[in-house]
């Protein structure tokens, strides 16, 4: 269920010209938000280039973890308190 996805996260994926268009025009603000996702679509403080590869490592560990421990990955231990000191 969560290969696909994993191997995404790991290699990355192009930046498609609709993305990197949203991304400049500040479409969902809350990116900017959290530390984690401004820097993901922020590099550098400026908006993701089209054709710009992004990988993401620490999802694709949490999605590992999910899929060869199930929901006990996501609902104990380090996930968990991460979850939490984000929510609050």
């Amino acid at each position: 269920l969560f290969d696909d996805t994993i191997k995404t996260a790991e290699d990355g994926f192009k930046v498609s010209p609709r993305l990197a268009k949203l991304v400049a025009l500040d479409y969902h603000p809350g990116l900017k938000t959290f530390p984690a996702s401004s820097t993901y679509f922020f590099p550098a403080g400026l908006p993701l280039k089209e054709g710009t590869v992004r990988k993401n490592k620490k999802l694709a560990k949490t999605l590992r973890g999910i899929a060869e421990k199930g929901s006990d990955y996501l609902l104990k231990g380090e996930v968990a308190e991460k979850i939490v000191e984000a929510v609050n």
